[in-house]
């Protein structure tokens, strides 16, 4: 009997430990599962964690400085050339030593804007009757006139060379146009005409500088007149307005002596742009 309890005390202890191993191995093998749950949940916080809150803010470039260039400097302006960009009223009279019929053609470097009596826009011609008085029939219209008139535009770049002409204040310009004007051959009648239009364009200038052209023109406003004339003169000036007086050469001008068939223009014009004397 006490050996059966003895076996039964041993078998009791044996189950008893066994069941406790068990349950030990059990409960170790949850704990274990606990474990890698816990680890893998916190790996999963981890990430999260750091793809939300510990997620580092990307450093971006910094942005360009944009650096302003300085303004550019506003251009000086410089006068340009003198220029002549237009003929005004040029006038041309015929003094033929008897009654003549007369072809005038006009071939100019621009474009022509208005002529009285009217030219033949197809030939750049006028045909006149012209008398020993200055009087003109004009062939087309049967009219008689004074004088053939006509204006125009220049073409561009007509550059004029202002080293030499005369300063003359603008209430004097009536006195020096009369003087000049008859000294280059034109009759009391031709200047006190020429005077009556550009005088009331000078006179109230503070100073004007003018010359008066010969080749600078004629290059640009070539007249062909069949009769050829025996005398020819061509009287254009230019002028400008100025706020001061300068120093400029005086101009040679040469006088004119009429012969024969007699033909005279004048005309001019203001000088355009800017002013300054080359040499």
């Amino acid at each position: 009997m006490y050996n059966l309890i003895i076996l039964l005390i041993n078998t009791d202890c044996k189950v008893h430990n066994k069941l406790m191993s068990n349950r030990k191995n059990k409960e170790g093998f949850v704990g274990v599962l606990v474990l890698i749950l816990v680890v893998i949940i916190g790996i999963i916080v981890f990430f999260y964690l750091k793809q939300t809150l510990f997620k580092p803010t990307p450093i971006s470039s910094p942005a360009p400085i944009k650096v302003s260039s300085p303004p550019s400097p506003t251009p000086v302006s410089v006068s340009p050339q003198p220029e002549l960009p237009y003929t005004g009223k040029p006038v041309i009279y015929f003094y033929p030593t008897k009654p003549t019929d007369i072809t005038v053609h006009l071939d100019y470097n621009g474009t022509i804007t208005d002529t009285y009596p009217r030219i033949n826009k197809l030939t750049n011609n006028w045909k006149v009757q012209a008398f020993p008085d200055g009087t003109i029939i004009n062939i087309d219209d049967n009219k008689e006139y004074n004088y053939i008139f006509w204006e125009g535009k220049l073409a561009p770049n007509q550059f004029i060379d202002t080293s030499h002409g005369f300063i003359v204040a603008g209430d004097e310009t009536q006195d020096f146009l009369q003087n000049k004007l008859k000294y280059l051959g034109l009759t009391p009648k031709e200047y006190n005409e020429f005077i009556v239009y550009w005088m009331p364009k000078m006179q109230h200038n503070k100073y004007n500088y003018i010359k008066f052209l010969y080749d600078e023109y004629t290059k640009n406003a070539k007249l062909t007149i069949t009769p050829e004339p025996d005398s020819i003169l061509r009287v254009f000036m230019v002028y400008k307005a100025l706020d001061e007086k300068i120093e400029v050469e005086p101009q040679v001008l040469t006088t004119f002596e009429r012969k024969g068939f007699s033909v005279i223009e004048w005309g001019g014009s203001e000088i355009s742009g800017g002013f300054e004397k080359y040499e």
